[in-house]
């Protein structure tokens, strides 16, 4: 890997990082990082999109994973959270202070669940307290235009 500060690299597995703010040990980033930081998911029909962000916005690393349609709510949850795990390989557990998802549909804004969602053919899907009860972090889930 080539170390061009500003731009985003390849990363095993589809995921980008970012050369300047590439951490090589959970140590590391606890020692560089006074702030925690937020997970985006983007989740469409084919695909899961996620990225570490820090509190300024400043994406550090993103991943791109695939999905079907058609999957079930128990094999989306786990493939969110192998996509966050491969994400944030480099980054302490207790550095994650929130997973933000943004999905396409109709999402219920005081329970975070999918009401319907055309992409992945769900309806009435409790996402946030499943995502919650998954990953023991805060979990906000809203439509994904409004994550953009």
């Amino acid at each position: 890997m080539h170390q061009n500060k500003g731009m985003l690299l390849q990363k095993e597995h589809g995921c980008r990082l970012s050369a300047g703010e590439r951490f090589r040990n959970q140590a590391q980033v606890r020692n560089t990082m006074a702030e925690l930081l937020t997970v985006g998911v983007d989740v469409g029909g084919t695909k899961i999109e996620t990225a570490l962000i820090n509190q300024q916005g400043k994406i550090l690393a993103s991943c791109r994973s695939a999905s079907g349609s058609g999957m079930d709510v128990d094999q989306w949850v786990a493939g969110v959270k192998g996509a966050i795990a491969e994400l944030c390989a480099d980054v302490a557990d207790e550095e994650i202070g929130a997973i933000g998802v943004g999905f396409a549909g109709q999402i219920d804004p005081a329970t975070g669940a999918v009401k319907a969602s055309p992409n992945i053919g769900w309806s009435d899907v409790p996402v946030r307290a499943r995502l919650q009860d998954a990953m023991n972090k805060p979990v906000t889930v809203v439509n994904d235009v409004q994550s953009a």
